[in-house]
């Protein structure tokens, strides 16, 4: 499921961005000079200022130095741009310059964001805000595929921080039902990190992603991931039931995650030897997304098993 982290993050940061102030003053360090440009609305503002050495071998210190005097003085004056600053500098140095050493800065925005002056549950706003950040950093941390990593920067953090239902001690904390689900991809990771662990884990991840598909919020994806278990499980009738109980919210469901419902059906009927349900089902999967090579190279495999050269060379245009 490679495409979720990235349109997750996208969607996410975007939502982010709308929430934030934009006339902020800026100063001499290269961080300060992105971060002004960036905040008076340039969104190449990163790529353009920050250079990639800043992410690799001595670069990283100036980097590092350079984040912490911003933070200094912006804990003084916060603004949401600054969170959403650090987390689009993140993903530059993650995904653009390809440099796991990036997660630091993420780290470091992590802080900042949690160390804001109202306690959850005083300002629903700014709660909201936190949420919709810690979303992002989850997506953009499961891109990495490195669950221990997810686990010391993004879901660790949160265990006292985050609950899915309002604590009965009327603790501060932030609610959202969506915690459950980013532990239970985590547990989904580890089995695809190691596949050995797929065997003796995966049923542990199915049972998280069971409970996370207990609040409406999470249904959609935690069932569209489970049936993805149970496919490597060999499990393919289960993943199939799996789908259909997912179908019944399926228009509740962002774009991404109908599009791995179809794409992980055409896989188990087509391990199950139904072959015409399936390519229905990667036919419906490239009418969501025209471009994804997936389901093209599945229903031109397809169609080479039932010897339909015909149709081979139509799939391959």
């Amino acid at each position: 499921m490679t495409r979720g982290p990235a349109f997750a993050f996208a969607l996410t940061v975007t939502l982010i961005a709308n929430m934030t102030a934009t006339s902020l003053r800026g100063s001499e360090s290269l961080i300060e000079r992105a971060f002004a440009d960036y905040a008076a609305g340039d969104p190449r503002a990163i790529s353009r200022i920050v250079p990639p050495r800043y992410f690799v071998g001595a670069g990283r210190r100036t980097m590092r130095n350079e984040i912490d005097a911003a933070l200094s003085r912006w804990a003084r004056e916060r603004h949401p741009v600054q969170a959403v600053f650090l987390l689009e500098l993140a993903r530059f140095g993650l995904v653009d310059v390809r440099e796991t050493d990036a997660v630091d800065v993420l780290d470091r925005a992590r802080v900042f964001v949690t160390r804001r002056p109202d306690p959850p549950g005083r300002n629903p706003q700014e709660d909201a805000f936190e949420i919709e950040w810690h979303k992002a950093a989850i997506a953009l941390l499961g891109g990495l595929r490195r669950p221990d990593v997810l686990e010391k920067v993004g879901r660790g953090p949160l265990r006292r921080r985050m609950t899915a239902k309002p604590p009965a001690g009327g603790d501060a904390s932030l609610v959202d039902p969506w915690i459950e689900l980013a532990g239970a991809i985590l547990q989904e990771q580890r089995t695809i990190l190691d596949p050995r662990t797929l065997a003796s884990d995966g049923p542990a991840a199915i049972r998280r992603f069971d409970e996370a598909a207990r609040y409406d919020e999470n249904r959609s994806e935690a069932l569209v991931r489970k049936s993805w278990l149970l496919i490597r499980l060999g499990r393919h009738t289960e993943a199939l039931v799996a789908l259909d109980a997912q179908s019944g919210s399926s228009d509740r469901a962002d774009a991404t995650v109908r599009y791995w419902s179809r794409l992980f059906r055409g896989r188990a009927l087509a391990s199950l030897a139904r072959d015409d349900e399936a390519a229905r089902a990667y036919e419906q999967a490239l009418a969501l997304d025209p471009g994804a090579q997936a389901p093209l190279a599945a229903l031109t495999a397809l169609e080479g098993r039932r010897g339909r050269r015909g149709l081979i060379r139509a799939c391959a245009r």
